[in-house]
């Protein structure tokens, strides 16, 4: 990681007693992230005694990206990638300094202590991961981005290929299953499926269907009602 010594005219400026050291990181980040190209790095390195700074961003994309077009709010995918990696970023930080030498940067960055070796480390690490693959846990991705699109049992926002339930259900087994369950009434006229978040016309087809199952429920009951009596009367 290379470094650079600031001097009043350029990056950095004396603070205290000492000069502010930025990694290479940090000077590119400055440059090119025109929103947060005024956050004080120095200001944090000093309340923290930090002697050198570094940053490292959440999937190490350019710069520029980390600005007006780094928002995940309309990609669950990205959303995701970028949570999963920041949580094992913060894990890894957390571990390497006991929960010490580090701070949370501008927009989706990290800062840390670059003079602590043991953090310098494993910013080295986590930076060549990501670099070479863009995640630092793919697991957890997955886990997070399906339950962003899933945010109950009724809700997909992933779309027609998800594979989902809600997806992929099928509506007779979802008719039979609330005719059993006493939710659609013989009488009714239509039916809500919540998968669909719509009402449905109760079909000739559908009405043979509950024909079958409350004559199988009235069987059910009558059988149920002559093993009472013969156990009433065998108890009297």
């Amino acid at each position: 990681m290379l470094t650079y010594l600031p001097t009043d005219s350029t990056y950095g400026h004396e603070i205290a007693a000492w000069k502010v050291e930025f990694t290479q990181d940090v000077q590119d980040y400055t440059r090119q992230s025109y929103r947060h190209h005024l956050w004080d790095f120095e200001e944090v390195a000093e309340e923290n005694g930090w002697a050198r700074i570094g940053v490292v961003m959440d999937n190490l994309s350019p710069a520029e990206s980390s600005t007006d077009q780094r928002y995940y709010g309309y990609n669950t995918a990205r959303w995701a990638q970028g949570a999963s990696n920041a949580e094992a970023i913060e894990e890894a930080l957390n571990e390497a300094a006991d929960g010490d030498g580090w701070a949370y940067g501008p927009g989706d960055t990290y800062v840390f202590d670059a003079g602590n070796p043991v953090i310098a480390a494993v910013v080295e690490s986590l930076e060549g991961a990501l670099s070479s693959y863009g995640y630092l846990n793919e697991e957890r991705a997955s886990e997070l981005e399906d339950g962003e699109n899933h945010p109950d049992d009724y809700t997909c926002h992933a779309g027609p290929d998800c594979g989902c339930y809600v997806q992929t259900h099928d509506h007779a087994e979802i008719f039979a299953d609330a005719v059993d369950s006493g939710e659609i009434e013989a009488d009714a006229d239509e039916w809500h499926c919540l998968y669909c978040q719509e009402d449905r016309k109760i079909t000739a087809a559908d009405r043979k269907v509950m024909a079958r199952i409350f004559a199988r429920k009235w069987h059910e009951e009558i059988q149920a009602a002559g093993q009472m009596t013969v156990f009433m009367f065998v108890s009297e």
